[in-house]
């Protein structure tokens, strides 16, 4: 099967965001029409059954997650002429990552600006961030360090990396290369949670901002 550019281009975003439901693929690859997310499905499972990509489902409810395969990746490490390409297998942080994605579909479709970069697995001095935004409006950039929180970790770790956090910003490093430190964002899945994370955002020295993922996916802008 001889893959076409925009099969390459699907490829290439489920590589650089390693994990994508069908519904995330669908919003910013899928086919438009009344019948398109069924296209859509036809092409992610034409490409499974290919050799390109895998899936898994978390169970019988959810929908399927997709994934590079080794083919997958040699096709797109020679389409950009990468060499060693890293493939991703599903593991325990799987739904982690997805959430991760579902922030950059709901800024990719956003349309108030664009976004110029998004890093997974930042380091920022001894942490690491999910992802590392910045994010143009206008003539103006946010950089955000992103946390997703699926409320599964002890408070404590999650104080510990704030100071962590806070080291990175006494540093100075990120003030020098983008003239401000880059605004904590934590992207929780309950208003309880979220409630819990808000009490410490009060023994920061740095912007820290908290929201739910329905609070994102009704209004992604209020991200930035």
């Amino acid at each position: 099967m001889e893959l076409k550019e925009k099969e390459i281009h699907l490829l290439t975003t489920i590589s650089n965001l390693r994990f994508m439901s069908t519904q995330q693929i669908h919003s910013i690859h899928g086919y438009n029409g009344k019948y398109g997310a069924n296209v859509t499905r036809r092409k992610l499972k034409s490409l499974e059954e290919t050799g390109y990509l895998k899936s898994w489902q978390p169970s019988k409810y959810d929908q399927k997650v997709f994934y590079l395969s080794k083919k997958g990746a040699e096709e797109i490490a020679l389409f950009h002429g990468i060499e060693n390409m890293k493939t991703v297998t599903k593991s325990n942080t799987t739904l982690h990552q997805l959430m991760v994605t579902e922030i950059y579909v709901g800024l990719r479709n956003c349309n108030i600006g664009k976004i110029r970069r998004f890093i997974l697995n930042q380091l920022v001095g001894v942490a690491i961030a999910d992802a590392f935004i910045e994010y143009q409006v206008g003539d103006k950039n946010k950089l955000i360090f992103l946390e997703v929180d699926r409320a599964t970790e002890r408070i404590s770790i999650i104080m510990d990396k704030l100071k962590q956090y806070q080291e990175a910003c006494e540093s100075g490093w990120w003030q020098v290369k983008f003239g401000i430190f880059p605004e904590v964002c934590f992207v929780t899945t309950s208003d309880t949670r979220k409630r819990s994370l808000l009490k410490l955002k009060e023994q920061c020295q740095f912007r820290v901002n908290v929201m739910t993922l329905d609070e994102f996916t009704v209004k992604p802008e209020s991200i930035i």
